[in-house]
């Protein structure tokens, strides 16, 4: 491993799908970084300002 924590395999799918999610938040707001705290991820944040059409400004 080159560095960081290593990964249970059992997380290795959440893992995966979190940097989905991440990517298509990105995308889909225009933004060019962003601030991911695992809390977000699991709480659907993310998920629920992308339902409601944010235009992530607010986020920023």
């Amino acid at each position: 491993m080159a560095g960081g924590l290593p990964v249970p395999q059992l997380l290795t799918g959440q893992l995966v799908a979190g940097a989905l999610v991440a990517l298509v938040s990105l995308l889909a707001l225009n933004l060019d970084k962003l601030d991911i705290w695992p809390w977000a991820l699991s709480a659907g944040v993310i998920l629920r300002r992308l339902d409601r059409g944010s235009t992530g400004k607010e986020l920023v």
